[in-house]
């Protein structure tokens, strides 16, 4: 997929928000574009091939196979977040997720790619500790520098994180 659009998808997601657009465009070369048609079931991988997922456009559902059944965890709609939300290569191989709409654009990042994105934009990390992983906050909230874009905020967060 061009560089170009991929640049596109990402500045439309909440969390690239506080990014310029060479900071995006650098990004989006590390980002993996799939669409999925309605149905088509799909993983966010496991252990080291675990990835984040940015869904673009469309609904899906986030499901674990227990024992043959299938047990719904999920809905999700563009732009949610998704995949192995930890960062620590911890996802459950039995999850998956299904396209429940037609041309579900999916964007991904390996773990390890997305754990540079953080450490690297400080103002991203916290805007991805808000909206989905409280759990690791304090991790990243501590790896901001004071001075540094967003400092004041992540010592806020970091009071009310206690």
């Amino acid at each position: 997929m061009y560089e170009n659009t991929k640049s596109v998808y990402l500045k439309k997601h909440p969390l690239f928000t506080n990014l310029n657009d060479g900071q995006i465009t650098a990004l989006s070369a590390n980002m993996k574009v799939k669409i999925f048609s309605r149905g088509e079931v799909f993983g966010f991988g496991e252990g080291g091939y675990s990835k984040i997922c940015l869904l673009v456009r469309g609904k899906i559902k986030i499901s674990e196979d227990e024992a043959g059944n299938e047990l719904i965890k999920d809905i999700l709609t563009a732009p949610d977040i998704f995949g192995d939300l930890s960062l620590g290569g911890t996802s459950s191989p039995g999850d998956y997720a299904t396209a429940l709409t037609g041309n579900t654009l999916v964007g991904s990042f390996s773990v390890a790619d997305f754990k540079n994105i953080l450490e690297n934009h400080p103002m991203m990390a916290l805007s991805y500790a808000q909206q989905k992983n409280i759990g690791t906050a304090r991790q990243w909230l501590d790896k901001i520098p004071a001075g540094a874009p967003g400092a004041d905020k992540a010592a806020e967060l970091r009071k009310k994180l206690g």
